[in-house]
C-alpha cells in the first residue's frame, strides 16, 4: 500500500542525514543524542513484513521451474531494440499477453525490483528477486523489513565512507525513500507545512504523499 504514494526523493534531505551516519553503532550521532531507523519503522512505513522466510531461504521443484521461466522472459527482452530489461518494457510485455500464467509472480518482480530491492543501474531489474517474488505468489510470508534496513544500513555506511571523500558520482541503491519518511516523522520542524491528515485504514506513508518536497533545510 505505501508504494501507492508518491516520494519525491530529496538528495539534500538524505546527504545531510549521511554526514551524521556512524558505521559501527548504525546510527547517526546528532549533537543532541543518538537515533536511528528501526525495523518497526521500515514495518509501519513501508509496509514489509517482519516476519516470514528468509529472502535468501533457497526454493527448489516447482517453484525453482517458475523462476527459471520468468529468467527466461528476461532474457527475451534483452533481445529487443532495448536490449535490457527495464521496468516499463517488462510491464508493457506481459500487459500484451492474454491470461499468462505467472502474471502476478511478473507483477510481484516489479514492484519488488522499483519499491523494495532496486538494482543499478536505475530502473534495471535485478533478477536475485525471482525467489521473492516466487514465494509470495504462492501466499508464502517473507520477511522483508530485515533486509530492508540491512540495505539501507549499507548504504547509508557507503555514502559516509566514500561519497563525501570522492569526486566521482556514487550511485546507491536502497530505497532511501524510506529514510526520507522517517526524517519527515522523527524531525517535523524542517517542514513548511504539516503532513496531511490520514483517513481511515490509509497507510502511514499517506501522510507525505509528496510532503516531502516542502522540506527546508535552511
Amino acid at each position: 500500500m505505501s508504494s501507492k504514494y508518491e516520494t519525491n526523493f530529496n538528495k539534500d534531505l538524505v546527504l545531510v542525514l549521511a554526514e551524521f551516519w556512524c558505521s559501527e553503532t548504525n546510527t547517526f550521532v546528532f549533537d543532541w543524542g543518538e537515533a536511528t531507523i528501526t525495523m518497526e519503522d521500515v514495518m509501519l512505513l513501508g509496509g514489509f513484513s517482519v516476519l516470514g522466510k528468509q529472502v535468501t531461504r533457497p526454493i527448489n521443484g516447482v517453484l525453482m521451474e517458475t523462476v527459471e521461466e520468468m529468467e527466461k522472459k528476461k532474457t527475451e527482452l534483452t533481445r529487443t531494440p532495448a536490449k535490457k530489461a527495464y521496468h516499463f518494457n517488462w510491464m508493457t510485455h506481459f500487459m500484451k499477453l492474454q491470461d499468462y500464467k505467472h502474471e502476478h509472480v511478473a507483477f510481484l518482480f516489479l514492484w519488488l525490483a522499483r519499491f523494495v530491492f532496486p538494482s543499478l543501474p536505475e530502473e534495471s531489474l535485478g533478477k536475485h528477486v525471482f525467489p521473492i517474488a516466487v514465494l509470495l505468489s504462492q501466499g508464502t510470508r517473507v520477511a522483508l523489513a530485515p533486509a530492508v534496513l540491512a540495505g539501507l544500513f549499507r548504504d547509508l555506511s557507503f555514502l559516509k565512507n566514500q561519497a563525501f571523500k570522492s569526486e566521482e558520482i556514487i550511485s546507491v541503491s536502497s530505497p532511501f525513500q524510506l529514510l526520507q519518511l522517517w526524517a519527515l516523522e522523527r524531525f517535523q520542524g524542517v517542514l513548511k507545512s504539516p503532513p496531511k491528515r490520514l483517513n481511515p485504514c490509509e497507510p502511514r506513508a499517506a501522510r507525505w504523499n509528496n510532503v516531502n518536497r516542502l522540506v527546508s533545510l535552511m
